[in-house]
């Protein structure tokens, strides 16, 4: 293909679709929508008790879901999330995107950083699939419009608007590779009831979609460079689901430096497991793009 500006295309290992036999469209989720049912994926939490998996539904059960023609998405919750949840994921006003029966939430139009949520028709509402919960919802009002000003819509606040880099002093025995791990780090759109192998693709997919998404396409016009360039990155994704340590590789030090900081935005992870308790685990992310004039 031929274009008059310069694109960066990016070529990655892996790469999986979600996808699910009904389809809904934008017309069919306007509205708000009240939890009626919620049931928790236990795998999903690194502590099982009942009494956390209670306090998750009480959280659920009567939340509400706003969808507006403008795009826009408010999760109100009925309470207060226990971790891994990150409530500043709740509660206030955010973007939406509707594709492939996947509600894609994000900071912006274009954005999906917040949360992918995997949608399945029923005769008298939906069923929504997110971060480790099946809630059932339903139809409250068909005309509800979320209404603010201008000023309110510039103020929308990012999760997680920047990041400092991480580099933290860990024993090499503490760090796992990511062939020893029973399960790999969970990202913001996996289902860790996935089989393994699934879940590793899942998580380089995310790692593709995201990498695409914000990586600056114009460096390769600003640097004045054109042909195959390969960047080596590799980091840990910590304990905590953070990523840190990362180093990045190319010939040319501008796109690593753009590799490093793209990597370093992405939302926390679930971290990986071994016999149940979370690890450091390495990752490299070997990223091939060309930039043609």
């Amino acid at each position: 293909m031929n274009f008059m500006t310069s694109k960066i295309l990016f070529f990655f290992l892996f790469f999986t679709c979600i996808s699910y036999s009904q389809s809904f469209t934008g017309e069919d989720i306007l509205g708000a929508w009240i939890v009626e049912t919620a049931e928790i994926n236990p795998k999903i939490f690194l502590e099982n008790k009942k009494e956390t998996q209670e306090q998750i539904k009480s959280a659920l059960i009567g939340s509400k879901f706003y969808f507006t023609k403008t795009d826009l998405v408010k999760m109100e919750l009925n309470g207060e999330l226990p971790e891994p949840f990150n409530n500043k994921m709740f509660n206030q006003v955010f973007y939406y995107r509707i594709k492939n029966n996947l509600i894609q939430i994000g900071h912006d139009k274009y954005s999906t950083d917040i949360m992918t949520i995997a949608v399945k028709s029923m005769p008298d509402g939906f069923i929504l699939d997110f971060l480790g919960v099946t809630a059932e919802i339903k139809p409250i009002d068909s005309k509800f419009k979320l209404k603010f000003d201008k000023e309110t819509e510039k103020s929308f606040e990012f999760i997680r608007p920047s990041k400092p880099l991480l580099f933290v002093n860990i024993p090499e025995n503490e760090i796992y590779n990511y062939d020893q791990i029973q399960r790999p780090p969970v990202s913001y759109n996996c289902d860790d009831t996935l089989m393994l192998e699934e879940q590793k693709d899942c998580l380089a997919d995310s790692f593709v979609m995201y990498v695409n998404r914000k990586f600056n396409t114009g460096l390769g016009k600003k640097l004045g460079v054109s042909g195959k360039f390969r960047i080596e990155t590799e980091f840990i994704i910590d304990k905590d689901g953070d990523i840190i340590n990362i180093k990045s590789k190319s010939p040319v030090e501008e796109l690593s430096n753009e590799a490093t900081r793209i990597i370093n935005l992405m939302p926390r992870f679930k971290p990986a497991l071994i016999n149940d308790e979370a690890v450091n685990v390495s990752y490299q992310l070997p990223i091939t793009f060309s930039i043609q004039d």
